[in-house]
């Protein structure tokens, strides 16, 4: 398996390497890691039928990425973002915090008892490992978003981990109509995303 995503995480490599504009993909001078998921239009999802997993672009290696990453399209004021977080670091990593231009803020989430409510302590990604960011379980909520979000929209988000590191990861919007649990807010109401 540790050949294999070694193998996936070359090609990656190679592939965001050839695909730079200006040559600015090593990220050398960079106090964080900008990662995308680059084929989020075409990745496996609920909403996008299946493809072929050796025909997706992983992070590059030594890099935290968003891998197969997407965003629910919504012109409601909350979202959704699922995906891979992969981990390739031999230290554990933990976001702590989030930010996106196109929403008020950034939150973590778990699905517990069917109840949306922030993860607490953040969101581990173990050393060398992959955390499922997945409808009815651990996603990244987009709450106050600013103006519809639709299919074929990218958004950045922006994470920050307990060490202050941040990554930027992409997720392309896409229809889904599933993943409508209920929101435990602190203010007592219920929403729905």
């Amino acid at each position: 398996m540790y050949r294999r995503l070694i193998a996936l995480a070359a090609t990656g490599l190679l592939f965001v390497t050839a695909c730079s504009q200006d040559g600015a993909s090593d990220g050398e001078g960079s106090s964080s890691d900008a990662v995308t998921s680059s084929d989020a239009a075409t990745s496996s999802g609920p909403a996008s039928g299946s493809q072929d997993p050796s025909t997706q672009s992983p992070p590059p290696p030594g890099a935290v990425g968003l891998y197969d990453g997407w965003v629910k399209a919504t012109e409601k004021d909350m979202t959704a973002v699922f995906g891979r977080l992969q981990n390739p670091l031999p230290v554990d990593v933990t976001f702590v915090s989030g930010s996106t231009d196109v929403a008020e803020s950034v939150e973590l989430h778990e699905v517990a008892g069917g109840s949306m409510q922030p993860v607490e302590g953040g969101m581990t990604v173990p050393r060398g490992e992959v955390l499922e960011l997945e409808p009815g379980g651990l996603h990244i909520m987009l709450m106050g978003v600013k103006k519809p979000i639709v299919a074929g929209d990218e958004v950045v988000i922006t994470l920050e981990d307990a060490d202050g590191k941040t990554y930027a990861l992409t997720a392309q919007a896409r229809t889904f109509d599933g993943g409508d649990e209920d929101y435990a807010g602190g203010d007592g109401h219920s929403h729905s995303h």
